[in-house]
């Protein structure tokens, strides 16, 4: 991500707070194309049903940004992934239901957001 539209003050006082994690959607499971696909996490709900960019009905609400900036961020990996694995119930196959899971997903720190 190009960062240099930003002053250094405004990345200073966005990013490095205490919160430096974000998640990113490298794309679904199956290999298949999806517009979350290269997308920052900006909301998850297990619990609610959503709709994705092209219209088609979700089990779970998944909101995602371009914008790093609007991202969702966390204290520590730890945190990141314990939201990302939230879940809402059981699966048929006796397994917690976990919509988010069916993504390919990518925990990255400051310094790595600085990085690239």
């Amino acid at each position: 991500m190009d960062l240099s539209q930003f002053s250094p003050k405004v990345l200073q006082a966005s990013l490095r707070s205490a919160h430096m994690i974000w998640i990113k959607i490298l794309g679904i499971n199956t290999g298949e194309p999806t517009s979350f696909d290269g997308k920052w996490l900006k909301s998850y709900d297990p619990s609610s049903e959503g709709v994705s960019h092209d219209g088609r009905r979700m089990i779970a609400h998944i909101e995602v940004t371009d914008d790093l900036l609007e991202a969702i961020r966390f204290e520590d990996f730890k945190a990141a992934i314990a939201y990302s694995r939230r879940s809402d119930g059981i699966r048929a196959d006796g397994k917690p239901n976990r919509p988010l899971t069916a993504f390919d997903l990518e925990y990255i720190n400051y310094e790595e957001v600085v990085q690239k």
